[in-house]
């Protein structure tokens, strides 16, 4: 048995007459109403209704625009930008004291001086970090700037796909002791580019890196 389909109640219009072309027009029968409502007695059609609104010079360039103030978005910003009071400093650097903004815990030049140095960190390390998010992300942060830096994503190594390259280690990251540093585990013998069928194939070990490089089977143990 076929279900019924519940249509909802028909759309209707009410055909006017232009008051400027005399050329008759359709509405919607509510919007009409609500006209009415709020006491307007002239209809016109889109054409003449458009054309009958007052144009205005632009407070900026002097272009007639039908905004009251200004003809784009471009022309308002360049003009209350300058006159728009700044947002004052809410927040104290942790470190120098410096009034900054509420969201920031450290001023820019004491953040450059106490950056964090990933590549030093251990697996452990990050661990304690916080959730598993936040370690994954490190590593895989870290191992791309290597790889972009190497030139290593340009295109894959497999076959030749340039459009989006995936970064990949050849020896997985579960199989480095908890004391291993990302210098150790992103080093660039240990990273490749890949397209992500590639990527696929390694992550579910049907791609063979070690004979697909030349290199020895116990250089990356899999």
């Amino acid at each position: 048995m076929i279900p019924k389909i519940k249509r909802g109640p028909p759309t209707k219009f009410i055909t006017l007459v232009c008051e400027a072309c005399q050329q008759p027009f359709e509405r919607l029968l509510r919007a009409h109403n609500r006209k009415i409502g709020q006491g307007a007695k002239h209809f016109y059609c889109p054409i003449c209704r458009t054309h009958r609104r007052k144009t205005h010079p632009c407070l900026r360039c002097g272009t007639q625009t039908y905004n009251p103030k200004y003809c784009t978005q471009t022309c308002s910003a360049l003009v209350n930008n300058k006159t728009a009071k700044r947002r004052l400093p809410e927040g104290r650097c942790a470190i120098c004291d410096k009034a900054i903004r509420k969201s920031f815990k450290y001023c820019r030049p004491c953040r450059a001086r106490h950056r964090v140095n990933y590549a030093a960190k251990t697996l452990a390390q990050l661990k304690r970090r916080g959730s598993r998010n936040v370690y994954h992300t490190c590593i895989r942060q870290h191992a791309k700037q290597v790889a972009i830096a190497a030139g290593l994503l340009k295109a894959c190594r497999v076959c030749g796909y340039s459009i989006y390259v995936e970064c990949c280690h050849i020896k997985p990251v579960k199989n480095f002791p908890p004391d291993a540093t990302l210098k150790t585990i992103n080093a660039v013998d240990n990273l490749i580019g890949l397209c992500p069928n590639h990527h696929i194939e390694l992550d579910l070990g049907l791609l063979n890196l070690v004979a697909l490089l030349g290199v020895e089977p116990s250089a990356y143990p899999l």
